[in-house]
């Protein structure tokens, strides 16, 4: 089991983002400088993504301050084994989502995962086509759901009303997918 001292320090994490026949490689973490808030590594409005993880560690030598705590993200790449991935989002699964997720514990969180990662990318750029899906009811009732029946322990929410918006999830997360990756830029 890799060891990731280093990325709980500087609180940078190296991710996986899985998409439809694609794995690219990007960096997560909290900004120290920014009233600890949650971003990833964008050049513009863009989520900047590597193709290969062998990559990264080159790239991250000339990249210019990414996150105002600058120092910790130096120290982080100059420690970091940055070699393996400290977690995996398979964005697929918002992608085909469908409703019988919800069943699964596990399939659930990695939903809710994916959809919290991209929620962090929209309120860092402010971005005006995915901040609007994160206030939509069903979108809201989708993650308490989540949260109440697999996060926290001992939830037991009816899936009953939720069901009546089941098409509108499946659309609102086969558009978090496709805004989401048309928001890469691929290095």
């Amino acid at each position: 089991m890799e060891n990731f001292n280093v990325s709980e320090k500087y609180r940078k994490y190296l991710i996986e983002l899985q998409f439809r026949g694609l794995n690219v490689y990007t960096v997560w973490g909290t900004d120290m400088a920014d009233k600890e808030t949650d971003k990833l590594l964008v050049s513009n409005t863009k989520v900047m993504a590597f193709k290969e993880i062998k990559q990264i560690e080159l790239a991250f030598k000339d990249i210019d301050a990414p996150f105002l705590d600058d120092m910790n993200f130096r120290e982080w790449v100059e420690h970091e084994d940055l070699s393996t991935a400290y977690s995996v989002n398979n964005l697929t699964w918002l992608s085909k989502f469908k409703f019988s997720f919800l069943n699964d514990r596990s399939t659930s969180l990695e939903v809710l995962a994916d959809i919290n990662l991209i929620q962090d990318f929209a309120i860092q750029v402010d971005h005006s086509r995915l901040q609007p899906i994160f206030d939509q009811p069903a979108m809201v009732n989708l993650k308490d759901f989540i949260y109440d029946n697999h996060f926290w322990k001992g939830g037991a929410k009816d899936s009953f009303a939720l069901k009546k918006e089941e098409m509108e999830i499946v659309t609102l997360c086969n558009n978090l997918y496709t805004i989401f990756y048309d928001s890469i830029s691929f290095v």
